[in-house]
């Protein structure tokens, strides 16, 4: 049978030996007794027949065991040679990375990982507040054990601010309340009101107690007339963490509950410098482009701006506001003998001719000879020496509450309803202005005056919802302007877990509206967040794997035309760009201190052309290449002028985890500390033997330019940092939509904000058809879970064959071994367990979805659990999902033989 036969497509490996050691040496044997001589006196003779020995040890036989020896090394070598020059066959990295250059492609060198680093400015007195962070600032790893540490370095200047250490979302808004009918209401963000239950405080120390009496007095406009509201403490709580009094209001008819006066009022604005009212920029909020233009035409700071366009405070005149009340007391004459027990005079005529205990006399509004008081409205039972003008005072009846203002305040001797004593004379007002209303049912003995009334500072009304997973908007409790395009990190504890979270997120438009700034973003949240636990930081900034080295390679000589130079520091960094492969090098090569520009190949350019190519080797060494004055210009001859600028450090040694990028190299002054919030992620180790037989090909078949669906994701899978990518036409109604699920090197998400998304997409965009609508999306990973039963063989360990089983299952349904939308059999899962050795029989017991509740209960395993591609659901479009083992690995258990 010829080579060819021998080998049907899709063998791993070619067999091209014409035998073996055994097959020459038997042949050999075989051919023996029948060779003759060829000239001679002896010719045709066969003297080798009569050799009737076959012993090893003898001369002749060993000879022939010497010349199969030679017959079978040769052989294999020829093999392997035959192996080596087929791109499915190859098993030597040079020898793979020779095909792919016959093809124009270079394997690929591997790609920096990428991080998100947050700066904390300093913010104690006498610090700047504000400190520009340098692109290429270095920050390096705490290694875990084992592990070496590893430099990253910002990719752009920022400038940051300690005021973007530590932004909240907003959690308060003012309590709006209004008084309607005598009842106290809070006001909705909507315009709508209802009845206030709850009236929130500022401080914890208010001194309020179950049964005190509160006191509301609002103006709607300034202009307008006061009007009040009173209410019953029900019930006091305190929140010493937030430095606020939650108070309940009792359920009475007509009794208010809750509104603060203090409302944030739009306002006409008039910039610094600008001599215009721009109220009409303000209606609806001041965009950033806006916020940028005011700030170019004033010729002001962002600050300016912000002090200069706080809101003013409506004026709040001492009537109003919210009060307690902390003294009370009878009036004079509440503790009178009755009327009728008192004696009379000699002539049977009574002392105190008008009964106090009913009539006009009754109510507190006159004296005993039912005049009205002398020198003040009212009096109180006694002294009250902390009550003074222009404040509030209840007063409390059974059947009647009237608020009344004191004008003044008096203190007399009297001598009345058979009682003399000092008391306080109270001179009052209406409300509404004018003379007190003096109400009839206020009966003397029957009234409790509220007074010493003192004003309670509010709070703002907690906002209780959370922010919402897939929300777009974040809305912040102060005023800050940042830029459009600018990356924030937000953390908080999420709402459906109470697991802290992180997530960057691009800010895509800021709105400053009144007192507060909403930023929106690019994409929705992640995760819902409980929405006191939420602080953004926009200190943030990229950064890469790599640190800048700076070498002198040697010196050029313009007589030769092979010069080369080995990189000292490798391996040299590649970092995430938007072209072909994906991966741009850091490396700079200057020649007497002029720019040569790295090219793929010196064949197509001329002598006069200041270039140079780069090669790796297996061990990850980089040389730089001159041209020979032919293809490529020479080197001119010079010492040491051939200096090189690159950045050593590469592949998945990046990718640390968060929280370990805090050693700052070189601190900026101002800077606090640094960290990177979320782990870093898609760094990627130079090309495998098994990649580059997959994407060595997809070069050739896309040629740059994409078509089909097949080149979508040929150009994506061949793009560096990406392991897997599915392309699926769906139909919206009105036209195709080519969807691109892609998934990182190892399985990691590719989130829209990290610098390999935009790459990819802007690479794409670069290489196809305008026409289609595009959307790109990482992948849904979709976990199963497996129970076996397995019978191993008596002669074998259980416990290593079983170890056996997880590991070839966890193998079988790896991220590297299943496509997207590839559906889980149970075949498929019986012919893993069935090739370990040492397993003679097994059965699928359960197969689930770890997400499904009545999985560990199934009694009998569905025949394929299935996997969906890119797909519709609703209005959204969901992408591929990937069934993937437990990494906890299967359940197995023994089987009965």
């Amino acid at each position: 049978m010829s080579a060819v036969d021998a080998n049907p497509p899709g063998r791993p490996a070619l067999a091209y030996r014409a035998g073996t050691h055994a097959t020459f040496l038997r042949s050999m044997l075989a051919d023996l007794p029948g060779e003759t001589i060829a000239d001679g006196p002896n010719h045709g003779t066969r003297p080798l027949a009569a050799l009737r020995t076959r012993a090893s040890d003898d001369a002749s036989i060993a000879l022939l065991d010497a010349g199969a020896t030679v017959l079978d090394v040769l052989t294999f070598y020829q093999e392997r040679i035959a192996n080596e020059g087929f791109l499915r066959t190859v098993t030597e990295r040079r020898s793979l990375l020779e095909l792919a250059r016959a093809i124009g492609y270079e394997l690929r060198p591997g790609v920096a990982a990428g991080a998100y680093l947050a700066f904390t400015v300093e913010d104690a007195e006498g610090a700047p507040g504000q400190v520009t962070v340098p692109a290429g600032t270095p920050v390096q790893s705490i290694p875990a054990q084992g592990k070496q540490a590893q430099t990253f370095e910002t990719t752009e200047e920022i400038e940051a601010r300690a005021a973007w250490n530590a932004l909240r979302a907003r959690s308060t808004r003012p309590q709006a309340l209004v008084i309607d009918n005598g009842v106290l209401e809070l006001e909705d963000t909507d315009g709508t009101s209802t009845e206030a239950k709850q009236l929130y405080l500022d401080g914890t120390e208010t001194g309020l107690r179950q049964g005190d009496l509160l006191l509301a007095a609002l103006r709607r406009t300034p202009d307008a007339p006061l009007y009040t509201a009173t209410g019953t403490v029900h019930r006091v709580e305190v929140d010493a963490v937030r430095q606020r009094t939650l108070v309940y209001l009792a359920a009475e008819a007509g009794v208010p509950a809750y509104r603060p006066i203090e409302r944030f009022v739009k306002r006409g604005f008039e910039p610094i410098g600008l001599g215009e009212d721009i109220s009409g920029v303000l209606a609806g909020g001041l965009h950033g482009a806006d916020v940028d233009v005011l700030l170019e035409m004033s010729g002001s700071t962002f600050a300016e701006l912000a002090a200069a366009w706080q809101p003013p405070k409506p004026p709040v005149t001492p009537e109003e506001g919210v009060f307690a009340f902390r003294a009370r007391a009878g009036f004079f004459g509440h503790n009178a003998p009755q009327h009728s027990s008192l004696p009379t005079k000699a002539d049977g005529s009574a002392f105190y001719p008008n009964n106090w205990d009913s009539g006009k006399a009754s109510t507190i509004w006159t004296d005993s000879a039912a005049h009205d008081n002398p020198d003040a409205d009212v009096y109180l039972e006694r002294v009250v020496p902390e009550v003074v003008g222009d404040s509030w005072s209840v007063f409390t009846a059974p059947s009647s509450r009237r608020v009344y203002w004191i004008e003044q305040v008096v203190e007399r001797s009297l001598a009345d309803f058979a009682l003399t004593g000092r008391a306080t004379g109270l001179t009052l007002r209406d409300p509404a202005g004018g003379s007190p209303k003096k109400d009839r049912k206020l009966i003397r003995r029957a009234t409790t005056a509220f007074v010493e009334s003192e004003r309670l500072d509010l709070a703002e009304l907690p906002i209780e919802d959370d922010l919402a997973a897939g929300q777009t908007s974040l809305e912040l409790g102060e005023l800050a302007y940042l830029d459009v395009g600018r990356a924030v990190a937000l953390t908080g504890k999420r709402a459906d877990n109470g697991l802290t979270a992180t997530e960057v997120l691009i800010v895509s438009d800021v709105v400053l509206d009144e007192a507060h700034t909403t930023l929106h973003f690019t994409t929705g949240l992640k995760y819902g967040y409980a929405r006191d636990s939420v602080v953004v930081n926009a200190n943030i900034v990229k950064a890469t794997h790599g640190e800048t080295v700076t070498e002198v390679l040697g010196s050029g000589d313009g007589s030769r035309t092979d010069q080369r130079f080995t990189l000292r520091k490798p391996p040299l960094t590649y970092v995430s760009s938007a072209t072909a492969d994906g991966a741009t090098s850091t490396l700079t090569v200057r020649v007497g201190g002029l720019l040569w520009d790295e090219t793929s190949f010196l064949v197509d350019r001329g002598p006069a052309d200041d270039v140079y190519v780069t090669r790796a080797d297996d061990d990850g060494m980089t040389t730089v290449i001159f041209g020979d004055g032919v293809r490529g210009a020479r080197l001119p001859s010079g010492t040491q002028n051939v200096v090189a600028t690159y950045r050593s450090g590469i592949g998945a040694d990046g990718n640390v985890p968060a929280e370990t990028l805090t050693l700052l190299q070189s601190r900026p002054l101002g800077i606090r500390s640094v960290t990177n919030p979320l782990d870093a992620e898609h760094g990627a180790d130079p090309e495998q033997l098994d990649e580059a037989r997959r994407h060595a090909p997809l070069a050739v078949r896309t040629l740059d330019r994409i078509v089909s669906l097949e080149d979508f994701e040929a150009f994506a899978t061949a793009f560096a940092g990406v392991g897997k990518a599915q392309a699926v036409a769906l139909w919206n109604g009105e036209s195709h939509i080519v969807h691109l699920t892609i998934a990182a090197d190892g399985g990691g998400e590719i989130a829209s904000t990290s610098a390999l998304y935009a790459n990819l997409v802007t690479a794409i965009d670069q290489a196809r058809d305008p026409g289609p609508s595009l959307r790109v999306a990482s992948y849904q990973p979709l976990y199963f879970d497996v129970s076996a039963s397995v019978l191993v063989d008596a002669r074998y360990e259980r416990p290593e064959v079983e170890a056996a089983v997880s590991t070839a299952l966890l193998a079988a349904f790896s991220f590297d071994a299943r496509a997207f939308g590839q559906p889980v059999t149970e075949a498929e899962i019986l012919t893993a367990i069935q090739g370990v050795d040492g397993v003679t029989a097994g059965q699928v017991d359960r197969l689930y979805l770890v997400t499904d509740p009545d999985g560990p209960t199934q009694a009998c395993p569905p025949a394929v659990l299935p996997a969906r591609a890119a797909h519709w659901d609703g209005n959204e479009i969901a992408p591929a999902e990937l069934l993937l083992l437990n990494p906890a690995g299967p359940t197995l258990t023994e089987m009965s033989p």
